[in-house]
């Protein structure tokens, strides 16, 4: 299996700026979806939380998607978008548990 990271994971986080949740979505050639999660999770009146998306080898235009996502919320939600090879979801749900910022509890959506 290989692993295409397309941001970077910082190992030596600031505990000011970890966040307490980590809302992990498993996605495989559903960006007609991910907008939906997106809108709902800016509407949050809670910021306390990182968005994880580990997409599992999707070949429609899930990265372009992410990639907006990412730079039209700036600073204001934190996006972390893995890209992996097809393995199925498990390993999706496997890899998340690498990419969480610790302490944090992960919420799957």
């Amino acid at each position: 299996m290989s692993i295409r990271i397309y941001l970077p994971i910082l190992y030596h986080v600031n505990k000011d700026f970890m966040k307490t949740l980590t809302v992990f979505t498993p996605t495989y050639n559903r960006a007609h979806t991910l907008n939906r999660v997106y809108e709902s999770l800016k509407r949050q009146t809670c910021d306390d939380f990182e968005w994880l998306v580990i997409d599992d080898g999707s070949t429609d235009n899930t990265k372009t998607l992410l990639d907006g996502f990412i730079a039209e919320s700036g600073s204001d939600m934190i996006i972390h978008y893995v890209y992996k090879d097809n393995g199925g979801l498990y390993t999706g749900y496997n890899l998340s548990l690498i990419h969480i910022s610790e302490p944090t509890r992960l919420l799957s959506i």
